[in-house]
């Protein structure tokens, strides 16, 4: 980042320069072609940053409700887990539940660790997309695209049927 900002600020005087050599010699073609030169960079840059907060806070998001499914799954498999102990004969999809709850459990601590590593944002994305591509099943399904999109789902049916009922209710 801070390359990027001296090699700018060199492109910047670079053009400046430019322009006081032209103003001197009396030309003043490039005056304007440098204007919207410089005007497309500030907006290719707003672009840039943009797209890089959009995804800031998608991924921010994504990691949110990943945790609190993660939560909401502890919950559950604490209960199914109770059950099993004192006796009760568990369905065979709530073993594959609790399965999958202690295997997301099992998988959360060395991702957790591998994110706690003093390493810059580059590297926390190469080892999450080294991570996703050579071991995917290292990372919790509640953090999985299938999951979440699910959860959004929900939310949204969740959503309109408060909307009717408000709706119903004002009449």
């Amino acid at each position: 980042m801070e390359l990027e900002k001296r090699v700018q600020e060199s492109t910047d005087r670079c053009v400046y320069e430019e322009e006081e050599t032209q103003v001197k010699d009396g030309t003043f073609r490039h005056n304007n072609d440098s204007r919207g030169a410089r005007l497309d960079q500030v907006q290719k840059k707003e672009s840039i940053i943009n797209k890089s907060l959009d995804k800031l806070k998608e991924t921010s998001t994504d990691v949110l409700q990943g945790t609190q499914l993660l939560a909401v799954d502890v919950a559950a498999a604490t209960d199914l887990l109770r059950r099993g102990l004192i006796g009760d004969e568990l369905a065979e999809k709530e073993k594959q539940a609790l399965r999958r709850t202690l295997t997301d459990l099992a998988s959360v601590v060395p991702i957790g660790f591998l994110m706690l590593l003093p390493v810059t944002a580059v590297g926390h994305a190469a080892m999450l997309a080294a991570i996703q591509r050579y071991v995917p099943s290292l990372i919790p399904s509640t953090y999985g695209r299938d999951r979440l999109d699910l959860l959004r789902k929900v939310e949204k049916v969740k959503e309109m049927e408060e909307g009717s009922l408000n709706e119903t209710s004002e009449e």
